[in-house]
């Protein structure tokens, strides 16, 4: 078992968090208003090396002023070659289609904009690749260039226009973000916390996702999703790199002749491609009441729910400290009349998800999320809120639980837990009161 402090050194060694204070412009002679004052992230790994990335880019004026933020997790598999190169990419990518933007009210055109960066990039990774390697055959070129290609990585991207205070949430598998939003209430501290999600798990127990598959291979209904996995066996649906879902059987055969640890295609591999980087969208106009935005890894959902994850972080920025015991109610499924509330502010393309369901849960596998259960939350981390989350996702204030799950070592403690990336972003207004008390000098940004 880890002592508690090996217990805090972990949980805490890879935890920053950053002031920005972006102002939105002063037109119509209105004052400028704060849009993000600062952000935390934090990873934990359970495999080693880690397989999660994130990014946090920015685009300046003339003038050095933050103009465009975005924030990014990864969740990379079969590896971190793939999530390593999106982090580093996407955004770059994603900024470069902007440019073509001519009219950033054009809300559809933003987010085709952000739709083919996130297509182009992978095309880069998957297609582009394998014909520099088909065209000069080289085992170690092969070995080299095609990793990122043959491993994947979810991404969930975050694209915050300072000036026209829009916030933009980009879903590629099964990352989440949730929107954290203050309502007055009759309450001891007058108001309220309400989770909004602004994207949705695409797994193949998703049902729009099921159902799109399906529509995209016909004749192959009873096997492009079969135990809530694509063909059996990737479970999000849609990915970064996974070629292994894309290439054609011609291309994977003469990889396999360069590369033989390369995996042979699946089983009923009849129309490629299955999966897609493919995101689906999100626009929000952000308003005083939107306080913060939580932005994760699955294994933070693995964990906690998303109205848990909102409750927690708004307490923290309530000042609460302590424990508290939670009783976990699978039933009690309150954001699904949250969504519908919001419809109308979050706001995606005409056939996209809008709300969520019922996930489908396979014959003979156990619902995806934390189970019921009674649980102890504690409030240690005031100045971190990523720190906070992964702290009670994996323990709480059960401190021998939180022990013994940190303790287990790789490869065995991916039985139990994730890898985990957060990422919180605070927005700006005059009623907020988290305190960045360990907050680094500069602003953590790497400039497109």
């Amino acid at each position: 078992m880890l002592t508690p402090e090996q217990v805090e050194q972990q949980l805490t060694r890879n935890q920053l968090s950053f002031k920005v204070a972006t102002q939105d412009s002063d037109r119509k002679n209105r004052p400028k208003q704060e849009v993000i004052l600062g952000y935390c992230i934090n990873q934990v790994a359970s495999n080693n090396p880690i397989e999660d990335d994130l990014s946090c880019h920015a685009i300046r004026g003339e003038d050095g002023e933050i103009e465009k933020v975005f924030f990014g997790v990864f969740d990379g598999h079969g590896g971190w070659c793939c999530s390593q190169k999106v982090a580093q990419e996407l955004a770059p990518t994603v900024a470069m289609e902007l440019e073509h933007v001519k009219d950033p009210h054009d809300v559809i055109a933003v987010m085709d904009a952000i739709e083919n960066g996130f297509l182009k990039l992978d095309h880069k990774i998957v297609n582009e690749t394998v014909q520099q390697v088909l065209e000069s055959p080289s085992r170690p070129l092969a070995c080299s260039s095609l990793l990122p290609a043959i491993a994947g990585s979810c991404a969930l991207m975050a694209y915050v226009d300072i000036k026209e205070r829009d916030l933009y949430v980009a879903c590629t598998g099964d990352s989440r973000a949730v929107l954290g939003v203050r309502q007055p209430s009759d309450t001891k501290d007058g108001h309220s916390w309400s989770a909004v999600p602004l994207s949705f798990d695409q797994t193949g127990r998703n049902r729009w996702e099921v159902r799109r598959l399906q529509e995209e291979h016909p004749g192959e209904e009873n096997t492009v999703v079969m135990r809530g996995r694509v063909l059996g066996g990737l479970e999000p649906t849609r990915a970064f790199g996974d070629a292994r879902y894309k290439w054609t059987l011609d291309i994977q055969e003469r990889v396999f002749r360069l590369f033989p640890s390369y995996r042979q295609p699946h089983r009923n591999y009849h129309t490629p491609p299955y999966v897609t980087a493919k995101p689906v969208v999100k626009h929000h106009k952000l308003r005083p009441e939107d306080q913060f935005l939580v932005m994760a890894t699955d294994g933070l959902w693995d964990k906690l729910t998303s109205d848990e994850v909102i409750q927690l972080v708004g307490a923290l920025v309530d000042g609460k400290k302590g424990q508290e015991q939670s009783i976990l109610d699978r039933k009690d499924n309150k954001i699904s009349t949250k969504v519908k509330a919001m419809l109308g502010t979050v706001t995606g393309k005409r056939g996209d998800q809008n709300e969520e369901e019922t996930e489908l849960t396979p014959a003979n596998l156990a619902p995806k999320g934390p189970i019921s259960q009674v649980r102890q939350f504690t409030f240690k981390d005031p100045s971190n809120a990523s720190t906070h989350l992964v702290r009670n996702a994996l323990g709480g204030g059960d401190d021998d639980k939180l022990a013994a799950t940190l303790s287990i070592p790789a490869p065995m403690s991916r039985v139990y837990r994730d890898d985990i990336t957060v990422t919180v972003i605070f927005f700006g207004n005059q009623d907020s009161t988290f305190d960045f008390l360990e907050a680094s000098d500069s602003d953590g940004f790497v400039d497109i």
